[in-house]
């Protein structure tokens, strides 16, 4: 009889340890897409409203007599301050994220075809690890005869941690935002344009 109570109360132990090492791998699936989700919708807010705040145009041209492009100008300065403010922002918004409740249902881990959103919810933590960079790219490319197009692209990462049953995991969300685009307009070539 001994034996028998035993190997139920092992039994009875045992099953929730294998139900959450089941779950635990779908668990950090929804879990990093939910993060990655609402991390990235911070950014892009945090980069609207940096952008929307914007006195003067990021970049400037410089002509010569008669209309030729002479110089492109970024201001160095209000990037420096866009790439500060979107940092900060990002960084206060998964920061946020700390103290909100994230669950997902267990019939969504169960069976997401058949019983999605039903039963209770498995919480899961974030973790804001403190570490946002923001970058600036400038780029040239051909965009037509004799045109140029230069795009200042802004490269956002944060990193965020999950904490799920019994498991700890570290993303990485990045995304890149194009905050100036133009195109740069030369003369077309005598020969080409005589012969259209």
């Amino acid at each position: 009889m001994a034996l028998i109570a035993g190997a139920a109360a092992l039994l009875l132990l045992m099953v929730p340890a294998w139900i959450a090492s089941w779950l635990r791998p779908k668990l950090l699936e929804h879990s990093t897409n939910a993060v990655q989700y609402a991390a990235t919708r911070a950014m892009n807010q945090a980069v609207q409203d940096t952008i929307a705040g914007l006195d003067a145009p990021l970049v400037s041209l410089t002509t010569k007599e008669g209309g030729t492009v002479a110089a492109l100008t970024t201001d160095t300065a209000a990037v420096d301050a866009i790439k500060t403010a979107v940092v900060q922002a990002v960084y206060d918004s998964i920061g946020a994220l700390e103290t909100k409740k994230l669950s997902v249902p267990i019939g969504t881990l169960i069976d997401p075809q058949f019983m999605a959103g039903v039963g209770f919810s498995v919480p899961f933590g974030v973790t804001g690890l403190g570490v946002v960079h923001a970058e600036c790219h400038s780029e040239f490319s051909e965009a037509g005869i004799n045109q140029t197009r230069h795009v200042l692209t802004l490269t956002v990462s944060a990193d965020v941690g999950i904490q799920t049953i019994g498991c700890v995991k570290n993303v990485t969300v990045t995304a890149d935002y194009p905050i100036a685009d133009t195109v740069l307009v030369g003369e077309v070539p005598l020969v080409l344009a005589e012969n259209q």
